[in-house]
């Protein structure tokens, strides 16, 4: 656990939140990606998994952090900056990588195993459900509306609601509508899975076979 470790050593704790500055007197990343929810995600297993309390602790200092930073959207919604404190000529950003969808799935891990943080995760579907179609024309998994719309069907596996299921192939049915709907860089298509075709593909595997199709770079709860 040379990573958890690295993390609890690194760790910017202040009133009871945690963040991970991208370097001394810096800003700091927000997001499922490069930020304080993705490094919650992971300690709230490395917890799970070695039954280090501190990584638990962490990870519920890094949730309270990620709501403290949080900004309303609508009125049912939370939306999040790329950093904190925003960059200038920031933009609001609805993707998985920086935002409510990706942001979602480190509350909805949250909910599933200690059945905390029910309202966050509410706030993060109620924000994607609204502008996770639009937000960015773009049918990718880092920042587009295959990645978006992974928030939504974990959620209905993880919780059985089926109004997120089918919010989730109403995001589907947009990407088939599209004309392109993928990530282009440099004038050429991108194969990959987190950037082109692959993750889109997957996407609609998943729509397909959702009990049989696990999401990539998630744990998943039957493995345990």
């Amino acid at each position: 656990m040379d990573a958890a470790e690295y993390l609890v050593r690194t760790a910017r704790v202040k009133r009871d939140t945690a963040c991970w500055p991208i370097a001394p007197g810096r800003s700091t990343y927000v997001g499922f990606s490069h930020g304080a929810a993705g490094i919650g995600y992971f300690l709230l297993h490395a917890a799970r998994v070695t039954g280090n309390k501190v990584y638990g602790t962490l990870a519920a200092q890094a949730a309270r952090y990620v709501i403290s930073v949080a900004e309303p959207e609508g009125s049912d919604g939370w939306h999040w900056w790329r950093t904190d404190p925003p960059q200038r000529k920031e933009w609001k950003r609805i993707q998985w990588c920086h935002g409510a969808p990706g942001t979602g799935l480190f509350f909805l891990e949250l909910y599933r195993l200690r059945r905390t943080h029910a309202a966050a995760l509410d706030r993060c579907v109620a924000t994607t459900k609204r502008l996770g179609r639009t937000a960015r024309r773009s049918g990718c998994q880092c920042h587009g509306v295959s990645g978006n719309a992974e928030l939504l069907i974990e959620a209905f596996q993880r919780t059985g609601k089926s109004k997120h299921w089918v919010s989730a192939r109403e995001f589907g049915a947009s990407l088939l509508r599209w004309e392109n709907g993928t990530y282009k860089v440099a004038g050429v298509y991108s194969a990959s899975y987190m950037t082109g075709w692959a993750g889109i593909g997957h996407f609609f595997l998943r729509l397909a076979h959702p009990r049989d199709t696990p999401l990539p770079m998630m744990v998943a709860p039957q493995r345990f």
